[in-house]
């Protein structure tokens, strides 16, 4: 009985998904709603309508769930759109998420080039993991350039006695999130068969 209610309400919430009743609505709890609908669907139609959100949407808690609705529904038209929000303070780490879900390698290009980007120190450590047993050859001129980068970083970053961190230019990021970063990347660089001494 309870399947069948909910069978019921998923039909309900698909009937409303005509092409653009995501955008028109202005119920972010039911945009929220039918995305998730959407998602346990696999409705991947849904796609071009929901990446919209992405641009013009105030509300972030609707932003987030169409962030993790794309990277659920693993359809690649979704991948630049989610790349442009690894530069966003409040989505960056919602944008790492959803790409390390989704299996097309374009993903993980994205998440190479934002780390090899340096932007953001703080969730550069969260897309070295997601990435991990991932990465090709292909990526280790980028890694190389990460590590580099983040090397040098670590070199000329003025610590914080108080707390143990440097001010990367966006926030305070603690040198051991660093470390970690620079250490995971020459353990995939090592994993491709590429050493660099960071002694």
């Amino acid at each position: 009985m309870i399947n069948l209610f909910m069978s019921s309400k998923v039909r309900s919430h698909i009937k409303q998904l005509k092409p653009g009743y995501i955008m028109n609505s202005d119920d972010s709890i039911r945009k929220r709603n039918a995305m998730i609908h959407l998602v346990e669907l696999g409705e991947k139609r849904a796609v071009p309508h929901i990446i919209k959100l992405l641009d013009q949407e105030e509300y972030y808690t609707v932003r987030y769930k169409a962030i993790w609705a794309i990277g659920e529904l693993d359809d690649s038209r979704g991948i630049n759109p989610l790349a442009k929000l690894l530069v966003h303070d409040g989505d960056s780490i919602n944008a790492v998420n959803a790409l390390s879900e989704m299996s097309s390698p374009l993903a993980v290009d994205a998440l190479v080039d934002f780390i090899s980007a340096g932007v953001d120190y703080c969730h550069r450590l969260d897309a070295v993991k997601a990435i991990e047993n991932r990465v090709n050859t292909s990526h280790a001129s980028s890694l190389v350039s990460a590590l580099n980068a983040g090397l040098e970083e670590y070199e000329k970053a003025t610590p914080s006695h108080e707390r143990n961190e440097f001010y990367s230019g966006l926030r305070y990021i603690s040198y051991e999130d660093l470390r970690m970063c620079n250490y995971k990347i020459n353990a995939l660089l090592a994993e491709l068969g590429v050493e660099v001494d960071i002694d």
